[in-house]
C-alpha cells in the first residue's frame, strides 16, 4: 500500500460554523485547511480549498470526504462541529 493510499484510510476532523460556509478539515491534529462547502439537500458541496487538502496530502483528484459514521453527518448538520471524515480515493 502506497503511503498516498494509507492516508486514505486515516481519519480527519471537521469544525465548521453554524452561521458560515466555512469548514475546517484537520489531519493528525497538525495540519489544517479551511474549507468552503455549501448545503445540499442530500449532502455538502466543498466550492473552495478540496484542491489544496489533495495537493498537500499527494491524493489524486477523485478523492471524496467521507462521514464515518454516516450519522455523523446529521451531528455535522445539527452542531457542525467536531464531525470525523475519512478520505475515500477511486483506484
Amino acid at each position: 500500500m502506497s503511503s498516498s493510499q494509507s492516508l486514505c484510510l486515516k481519519k480527519f476532523q471537521a469544525t465548521a460554523t453554524k452561521v458560515s460556509v466555512h469548514m475546517i478539515l484537520r489531519f493528525d491534529g497538525m495540519r489544517s485547511w479551511l474549507l468552503t462547502y455549501k448545503r445540499l439537500d442530500d449532502g455538502i458541496a466543498i466550492t473552495d480549498g478540496w484542491k489544496r487538502v489533495v495537493d498537500d496530502l499527494g491524493f489524486k483528484l477523485g478523492c471524496l470526504l467521507v462521514f464515518t459514521p454516516f450519522e455523523s453527518y446529521v451531528d455535522f448538520m445539527l452542531t457542525a462541529f467536531n464531525v470525523d471524515f475519512r478520505v475515500v480515493c477511486q483506484s
